[in-house]
């Protein structure tokens, strides 16, 4: 890369000294020196060089070049060579003008300081190329800008005009000079063609995004002068080299022609589009080129299938295909088939027109049809229809006629005909009067003193006649579509009858003339049923009034409406003092409250009521009423109100009153009895009780056989009075109403056991099978009555017992409901004996009564049992019931509700317990105790094992404290205990006893058990008294 360097002032010493110096440099110099300003502006003049070093210490003066050659210098670059010595501020030389320096005794920097100089100028020079170019540019933008058909406006960053061109000035009506400064919005003012609202700004939306953005649809500007045009413009930021957005730039354009070119085009396409007839467009040999897309909707084409078709193929008539033929038609007008894409045929109605040329000749066809298919249809429909509307005017259920305004029958139906008992012939074409006998129609002349034949409406009395005034009013006087109904009486030609007709007439147009349509029907037996009902309202009115009761009527606001006669002459008041409440002052004040609770009740919830209240009479005698409501609907079915019957009621009142106290006076009676018969059986029972003691404590004594068996024999009877006793006690009991159920905790499973095993020795006397079944989920734990329900256990299982010689004795025990706490628990006792009849259950659980007087002789018995059981159970919540057959056994189910309370050993089994078993004999079942029974029997015990076994005394005691509580449990335990020790002391009598007492203990058998006991402590003292 060569250089120029043009030396001045330098000896040849310094020139080879600067030559070796520039070597360093990566540029090739071409060097020429100078020694004077002449040479020196010579040179300049002749070359151009790239730089010049100067040796400031020579004789050429660098002031004079400068002075004289500043325009020749220009650019180029002087470096100063200098001593250090003359110039020791070195810096004040580029204050002369040079542009750097070089020290002599530095020469060997002189590389790098031309190289820099020499680059820098390289970049200054390029900068002033760009520069050049960059005006070019901007000059010819300038002119763009300016010649540009779009408005162009740029804003600084706050949105301030900086320019605009010659177009924007146009199309806004703002000059520059007006503008530039202004804000953008104030001269680009645009808004919603749409809307009318304001359109947003173009600079905020450009600032806000930061990218191009174009304005919407239908934008006005409005120019300084008031003009409104739509414009399309794009508004873009514009950025700084460190893309900052430093302004906005908007390019619009004036488009309203445009738009309303557009606008009308669309008009147009929207009227072919939207049409609803079919247009197609074909060019001149009849080839499609374009259809509508009603066109193609109904063919069922799309608009590539119908171009590939021609009028032919969518036309099924020669006609218009010979029209299209022939170049001198012009328009043709018709209907025509049209074959859609499916085959099926649609009729169209068509005008087909040639399109042609400035020289005459046709271009294209245009063809616009209507889609008459459904005219078609409805007109096939309508002739239908006419056809259906002449069958029901021919069989139409009422007469019609159809009369013109002079009264001429123009129609009538079969059923009019047949009213008149004529035929159609003889009554169309006649006037209305002559077909149907007016009375009217042949009207007497005075003045010429015989009939005139003068037509219907002609006459004199016609002004009155009322259809003749309801077919003026329809026709004569224009008046309204409006209906005459009224009842017409007719007389027959062939018979001397009179019909009764309601004549219906609404006006029509018929052919353009006016007409009346006449509905006759006949209601001759209508009529005859409204006389028969008006008679019967008449009747039950008449029935209503003169009731010997008192009636009354309310609305469906509870207020009565109406009272009949008899009420009227029982108050001896009028009917407008009654109403409106009125009434109520003849009843007693004591009784006004509680009536009005229950009328509102009663009125509340539409119900039926009956209440006694006293009414005051017309003699000011109270007298009782009995007041019987009934609500009664109305034909819609709603409430419409009440209906009351009064019945006085005062004699049967005192009537009843007789009988409730003859009633307590009886009842009294009968608890005097049963007071009597509980106090007797306590008084008897006392006596007996000592005699069955001191005949058990005689059997302890030697007796010979005879003798024993005769106390035996005592005893036994002892036994079954106290039992009779016993049943007549609690019988009394039960019907004066002293019996109660108690209600402690027991051990269900050991009272079941317990009573059970009350019946083993009757049961394996007589040889039995016998079973006794607890299910599983029965809770062993429960609340109730233990005493009366084994007293219902055993009456039962007695019962079964007693009347059963072969077979067995079944028991069994389930749950039927447990509710919470409460659970239903059913027994069932079975057995094969002599089971009863169906006439014999209905004697069962009557007092005093067995199914059959035999039955007492051969076994027994009060007829007690069962009554006194039926009340237990009762009591006890449930119910009893028996199933049977005659000779083949009974089964007696009844159930008790008990209390179910909570134990920690558990309230059921897992299985079923059994005691013994069917298919067993009874010398098997010896062995009946179960081991869950082993806690609650020491809970039981009360301690009374812990007691010496050889103290009489403590079980003594023991045995009377469980005597007194009435504990069954306790009572046999220690009767057990006592009879132990009385084995071991061979003590035969205290043994007997104690056996005894374990065993009525079982039987609960309470008065048994006092009786032993008394007997027991006898011997107990006999015997302590021995040892003393």
């Amino acid at each position: 890369m060569g250089k120029k360097l043009l030396l001045v002032g330098m000896d040849e010493g310094l020139t080879d000294k600067v030559e070796k110096a520039l070597k360093q440099t990566d540029f090739e110099f071409s060097i020429k020196s100078v020694i004077d300003v002449y040479a020196f502006k010579t040179s300049i003049e002749l070359n151009e060089y790239d730089m010049v070093l100067f040796d400031v210490g020579s004789e050429v003066s660098y002031q004079e070049i400068f002075l004289s050659c500043k325009e020749a210098v220009g650019n180029i670059p002087f470096i100063a060579i200098l001593d250090k010595d003359n110039y020791p501020d070195a810096f004040s030389i580029l204050k002369e003008g040079f542009d750097s320096f070089c020290f002599k005794e530095d020469l060997d920097y002189l590389g790098l300081i031309v190289y820099k100089e020499l680059s820098s100028i390289k970049k200054k020079r390029a900068q002033d190329s760009f520069k050049r170019e960059l005006v070019e540019e901007v000059e010819r933008l300038a002119i763009t800008f300016e010649s540009i058909g779009d408005g162009v406006i740029t804003t600084d960053q706050h949105g301030n005009i900086k320019m605009l061109n010659k177009s924007a000035i146009n199309i806004t009506q703002w000059s520059s000079t007006e503008a530039i400064g202004k804000p953008l919005d104030l001269v680009f003012n645009i808004f919603d063609k749409n809307t009318g609202n304001r359109a947003q700004s173009p600079f905020e939306r450009v600032m806000a995004e930061g990218y191009s953005l174009g304005l919407k649809e239908n934008t006005i500007l409005l120019s300084k002068k008031g003009k409104e045009m739509y414009v399309s413009a794009s508004s873009a930021p514009i950025r700084d080299t460190e893309d900052n957005i430093i302004g906005v730039v908007v390019v619009f354009r004036d488009i309203t022609r445009i738009k309303e070119n557009e606008h009308e085009l669309r008009k147009l396409s929207m009227v072919v589009q939207q049409s609803p007839s079919l247009v197609l467009v074909a060019d001149a040999q009849g080839q499609v080129e374009y259809a509508n897309p009603k066109f193609l909707e109904v063919t069922g084409c799309t608009i590539e299938e119908a171009k590939e078709k021609s009028f032919s193929d969518f036309v099924n008539k020669k006609e218009i295909i010979d029209f299209i033929d022939t170049e001198k038609n012009t328009e043709w007008h018709g209907e025509f088939n049209l074959k859609k894409k499916n085959g099926e045929i649609t009729w169209q109605l068509a005008a087909i027109s040639s399109i042609r040329n400035t020289e005459g000749s046709i271009t294209n066809w245009l063809g616009i049809s209507e889609d008459i298919t459904e005219r078609k249809k409805y007109e096939d429909k309508l002739a239908n229809e006419q056809k259906k509307l002449q069958t029901i005017f021919d069989t139409a259920p009422v007469g019609m006629l159809i009369v013109d305004r002079h009264r001429y029958i123009k129609k009538t139906n079969t059923l009019f005909v047949n009213i008149l008992r004529k035929t159609k012939e003889s009554i169309i074409g006649k006037r209305v009067g002559e077909a149907i006998c007016c009375g009217n129609f042949r009207d007497y002349n005075e003045d010429c003193g015989n009939i005139c034949d003068k037509g219907c409406g002609m006459g004199a009395k016609c002004r009155n006649c009322k259809f003749q005034r309801a077919i003026n009013n329809i026709i004569v006087n224009k008046a309204e579509i409006q209906r005459h109904e009224f009842n017409y009486p007719l007389r027959l030609e062939d018979k001397n009858e009179i019909i009764w007709v309601s004549i219906n007439a609404v006006p029509i147009i018929i052919d353009d003339e006016e007409c009346a349509l006449v509905l006759v029907e006949d209601i001759t037996s209508k009529k005859r049923v409204e006389e028969a009902l008006s008679w019967s309202r008449n009747f039950y009115i008449t029935l209503f009034e003169e009731f010997p009761a008192s009636i009354w009527r309310s609305g469906k606001d509870g207020v009565i409406n109406y009272f009949n006669k008899t009420w009227l002459r029982f108050t001896g008041r009028k009917m407008e003092e009654e109403l409106n409440g009125g009434w109520i002052e003849n009843m007693h004040p004591d009784d006004v409250e509680h009536f009005e609770y229950i009328y509102r009740k009663a009125l509340l919830e539409h119900k039926a009521y009956e209440i006694e209240f006293r009414l005051r009479r017309f003699d000011g005698e109270y007298r009782w009423i009995v007041n019987e409501g009934r609500p009664f609907s109305n034909l819609e079915d709603d409430f419409a109100g009440f209906i009351g019957v009064c019945t006085d009621v005062t004699e049967k009142r005192q009537v009843t009153e007789n009988l409730r106290i003859a009633k307590e006076a009886a009842e009294a009676i009968s608890r005097s009895k049963s007071e009597f018969l509980a106090n007797m059986s306590h008084e008897i029972r006392t006596p007996l009780n000592g005699i069955i003691g001191m005949t058990n404590l005689t059997l302890q004594s030697e007796l010979s056989e005879d003798q024993r068996e005769n106390l035996n024999i005592v005893n036994s009877c002892a036994d079954m009075l106290l039992s009779v006793i016993n049943d007549i006690l609690d019988y009394s009991k039960i019907e004066a109403g002293k019996m109660t159920i108690d209600t402690i905790q027991f051990d269900l499973y050991k009272l079941l056991d317990d009573t059970f095993k009350t019946h083993l020795f009757k049961i394996r006397e007589k040889d039995l099978k016998y079973k006794c079944q607890i299910e599983g989920d029965i809770p062993r734990f429960v609340t109730g009555d233990p005493i009366r329900l084994q007293q219902v256990l055993n009456n039962l299982i007695s019962n079964a017992v007693k009347f059963t010689d072969f077979g067995g004795v079944d028991i069994r025990a389930s749950v039927v409901r447990q509710i919470d706490e409460k659970v239903l628990i059913k027994f069932e006792v079975s057995d094969t004996g002599i089971g009863i009849s169906k006439d014999e259950m209905k004697r069962l659980f009557k007092s005093f009564s067995q199914v059959d007087g035999s039955i007492t002789r051969k076994y027994g018995g009060t007829g007690l049992g069962l009554a006194i059981t039926k009340q237990l159970v009762e009591m006890m919540g449930g119910e009893i019931y028996v199933e049977s057959e005659k000779n083949k056994g009974s089964v007696f189910t009844f159930t008790v509700l008990l209390s179910i309370k909570n134990n920690k050993d558990g309230e059921k089994l897992n299985e079923e317990y059994y005691i013994g078993d069917l298919e067993q004999k009874s010398d098997k079942v010896d062995i009946y105790e179960i081991n869950t029974y082993g806690q609650a029997d020491k809970s039981a015990e009360g301690g009374l094992e812990e007691e010496s076994k050889n103290n009489y005394s403590k079980y003594m005691d023991n045995l009377h404290k469980a005597i007194q509580t009435k504990n069954m449990v306790l009572i046999e335990k220690a009767a057990s205990l006592i009879k132990d020790i009385a084995i071991r002391k061979e003590n035969d009598k205290v043994k007997s006893l104690a056996f005894k007492i374990q065993l009525m203990a079982r039987r609960n058998n309470i008065e048994k058990v006092e009786s032993l006991f008394n007997i027991l402590t006898l011997l107990s003292n006999e015997e302590k008294e021995a040892k003393t």
